[in-house]
């Protein structure tokens, strides 16, 4: 990756000009251009990079996706419950009908 923004022979000409001799100044430039580079080819995402993460388009589809399910389940959940419901009635109805019916019987 190529670094346009910096020039480390300008960075060197400005520190001399504040009083750095031209050693540090070469130095110090090179320094900087050293941790510039690391920055870039190390820490910072690439073109690349940033390819494999989620748009915000991905995120809305995962979503709207995700509702879905979670609609389709609560329905599942209810239908579940509704017929134990009507299990537990029915079977509630038939054992009173059975009480009924064996002390009439007796």
């Amino acid at each position: 990756m190529t670094i346009h923004s910096f020039n480390p022979l300008q960075y060197a000409e400005r520190l001399e000009k504040t009083g750095f001799a031209q050693e540090q100044a070469r130095e110090i430039a090179n320094s900087q251009m050293d941790v510039i580079r690391e920055l870039m080819e190390e820490k910072l995402a690439t073109k690349d990079d940033l390819k494999n993460f989620a748009t915000k388009e991905d995120l809305l589809a995962v979503k709207l996706e995700l509702k879905e399910e979670i609609s389709k389940v609560r329905a599942e959940l209810i239908e579940k419950l509704v017929s134990k419901s009507e299990i537990r009635w029915s079977f509630g109805i038939v054992t009173g009908l059975l009480t009924l019916a064996i002390k009439f019987l007796h």
